[in-house]
């Protein structure tokens, strides 16, 4: 006996009329279609729906060259039902799907011939912070898994209104794509460069050293076991001056990642010792002329200890 849907099927096929499709309870479903630009709507009236003035059929499917698309599935299948599609009838999802898998592959035409511009100085360094912060204060991405020249996601995406718009001639999906990809070409083509700079300094290596690596992580674990502050040990250039300070856990990793001068704002002003310190510190500074980020410097950093158990982080 033939299912519900290849009964529709074949119906689709034959007349371009309203029709009716009885059910295996004899319960008949009317179907009324109407031209649409290059396709055909067809909507359902479910049971005596059809025989009331104000009643609102059900939008269920779209023909266009001989294929069926369903809108609305519940209609011709029950919830216990294995789906099982005639060949020319497909869901209309899958059809969505198969022009975004389209699209997608033009993304990638379109993306891998956008030309990579040059970068200023200024930008280089912000890059290589960039990849400083991903390998000392990583995400969910391991280590080994960064690449930055890999290809982005295509963002443009055909919905069922766009797709149906498309079988019915209203819209022209390559035309609208490319119109949405050239929209967002200037964008892209800074993106790819950067990716593409970022995975050159990456390979070139020297960005982050060994000792980096190793004191960030230990920071970062001591931040996850609840403590924030650890103890610094400095001493400048020449040897003039010796102490240490309590500093916030987060705020040396900041340092770390770039590379800068800890501030006078990243110790702990609670501590007695640390107070001390920067005076000192600053009453050195200003009797030899010499600005307290010439010292606070991770040049300068000489011992990091945890205040827990007296553990030491890092020794130069």
């Amino acid at each position: 006996m033939k299912e519900f849907i290849d009964k529709f099927a074949e119906k689709v096929m034959t007349t371009k009329e309203s029709f009716d499709v009885k059910r295996d309870n004899g319960k008949a479903v009317t179907f009324v279609q109407r031209q649409c630009g290059d396709a055909r709507y067809i909507y359902c009236f479910l049971g005596a729906k059809y025989y009331q003035v104000d009643e609102k059929p059900d939008f269920c499917a779209v023909v266009k060259d001989d294929q069926i698309y369903i809108i609305e599935e519940q209609i011709f299948f029950r919830n216990d039902t294995v789906k099982m599609w005639p060949d020319n009838v497909m869901h209309i999802d899958e059809y969505v799907n198969e022009l975004n898998r389209k699209i997608g592959e033009e993304f990638k035409r379109f993306y891998d011939n956008l030309p990579v511009k040059d970068f200023a100085e200024s930008a280089v360094q912000n890059m290589i912070n960039d990849i400083r912060r991903d390998f000392l204060l990583p995400s969910k991405v391991k280590r080994e898994n960064i690449r930055y020249d890999r290809r982005p996601s295509c963002n443009v995406k055909i919905d069922k209104e766009k797709a149906i718009e498309y079988l019915c001639g209203v819209i022209d999906y390559k035309k609208y794509t490319e119109k949405e990809f050239e929209s967002v070409r200037n964008t892209l083509m800074i993106s790819k460069s950067k990716r593409c700079k970022m995975q050159q300094l990456l390979e070139q290596g020297n960005i982050v050293t060994e000792d980096e690596s190793k004191l960030a992580l230990k920071l970062r674990s001591l931040k996850r076991s609840g403590q924030k502050i650890v103890e610094v040990q400095f001493t400048d250039s020449q040897d003039h001056l010796r102490g240490s300070a309590r500093v916030k856990i987060e705020d040396l990793l900041y340092a770390l990642v770039e590379r800068e001068a800890l501030l006078p704002s990243y110790c702990d002003r609670h501590d007695s010792g640390t107070c001390d310190f920067l005076e000192r510190l600053e009453k050195f500074g200003q009797e030899n002329n010499v600005k307290l980020y010439d010292i606070m410097t991770f040049d300068n950093i000489t011992k990091i200890k945890s205040l827990l158990d007296d553990a030491i982080l890092y020794k130069k």
